[in-house]
């Protein structure tokens, strides 16, 4: 049996378990903030899948479920827990004052891993500014950003985050010391690309049929609208599908592999960089959908907005840490929220069904590996 801080490990499974109710708790009440075109239970079923529907993928290592939580569900369930109270302020629900010192107590936790350090950090500068428009700021919404910026200060100029970075570079990463700051950046944008577009297919088309659906009910379904639509998905399915199995046959790898290999080395080759260059392509026009649902409906616009950056952002701010690659798709989270939010705003129709079968189903297939690779794997190997 695993003891971590003298407490047995059963402690710590009902803990865990216990941060994905609260995940799917802030899941279900965000989409009461959109659920005027959806019942309650077809909102709630959808909310409550997406974290098992992600929860697989998320892990870092895939397999160690007990050590994978703690790397990242963990702070992932505190940044939630940091900004309730304000995301609740800001789309006009009450607020109880006591729990902003509970999302103080949070930030300190969720500023303990990089990635959710700087979603909980631009998170509440950007809650902060909504609720600066709306009129509504007070002085408690502050609260939880003092130590989050204090915790944030802590870890980047701590000694053992340098002497992390020396050693994961020394260990595989050896160039990673020399690459500039563009270099990272690319690298970390690379690392988005390949796990976002052409590894987890389920989660980028539920987004992108969820995103497309949205903007069509928007714009009133105009036959305009309609024609743009249809060229985006057809440049979607081009190049997470067609792109993606070419470069495969080429290069006999996957893109993060090939996308590795070549950061790794510093042979910035032709092929690698055309489909990079091909990504940010599709990357911009996500975001002029993005900008055009704001136009038309700024609430569900900037909701999605937010949290589509974040899971970007986090995928860029990856390039600075020589492990790049071994964690990349712990930012779907963020993406399947924005998929809450669309799915509760959506009326029925054809897209809103494949999205309410596609995530339940995808959740159960990952409950069921998650329990053959505990079960047959983890314990045999922990112990």
């Amino acid at each position: 049996m695993i003891n971590f801080l003298r407490l047995p490990l059963i402690f710590w499974k009902l803990f865990i378990a216990a941060l994905i109710i609260y995940i799917m708790y802030f899941l279900c009440r965000l989409s009461d903030f959109f659920g005027e075109k959806a019942s309650a239970k077809q909102r709630y079923i959808f909310a409550c899948s997406v974290p098992l529907a992600v929860f697989l993928p998320s892990l870092n290592p895939s397999v160690f479920w007990f050590a994978g939580s703690f790397t990242f569900l963990v702070p992932f369930a505190a940044l939630l827990i940091t900004v309730t109270p304000l995301t609740f302020e800001v789309f006009g629900g009450r607020v109880n004052p006591i729990s902003y010192i509970a999302a103080a107590i949070a930030s300190v936790v969720a500023t303990s891993q990089e990635q959710s350090c700087a979603a909980v950090l631009a998170l509440q500068v950007i809650l902060l500014i909504f609720s600066a428009y709306q009129r509504r700021l007070r002085f408690r919404q502050f609260i939880p950003l003092l130590p989050s910026a204090v915790s944030a200060a802590v870890l980047v100029f701590s000694p053992g985050l340098r002497g992390r970075g020396a050693m994961e570079a020394a260990s595989g990463f050896e160039r990673f010391s020399k690459m500039n700051i563009f270099e990272k950046l690319l690298c970390g944008f690379s690392n988005y690309f390949a796990f976002s577009f052409f590894f987890s297919l389920i989660t980028t088309a539920v987004f992108l049929v969820l995103l497309g659906a949205s903007v069509y009910e928007a714009f009133g379904g105009s036959r305009r609208i309609k024609i743009i639509l249809s060229v985006f998905a057809i440049f979607a399915s081009v190049l997470c599908v067609g792109v993606n199995a070419t470069y495969i046959i080429i290069r006999r790898t996957t893109p993060d592999k090939g996308f590795e290999k070549m950061f790794k080395s510093g042979n910035y080759l032709p092929l690698e960089l055309a489909v990079i260059a091909l990504c940010f392509v599709f990357l911009f026009s996500i975001f002029i959908l993005i900008a055009a649902l704001i136009k038309k409906n700024k609430k569900l616009g900037f909701t999605v907005g937010v949290l589509f950056s974040a899971a970007v952002c986090c995928a860029a701010v990856l390039g600075f840490s020589s492990s790049v690659y071994a964690s990349g798709q712990r930012l779907f989270y963020y993406t399947l929220i924005a998929c809450a939010a669309m799915y509760s705003s959506l009326s029925d129709s054809k897209a809103k069904k494949f999205a309410g079968y596609a995530i339940p189903t995808a959740a159960f297939i990952f409950y069921i590996i998650n329990c053959f690779t505990y079960t047959f794997l983890e314990i045999p190997i922990m112990g």
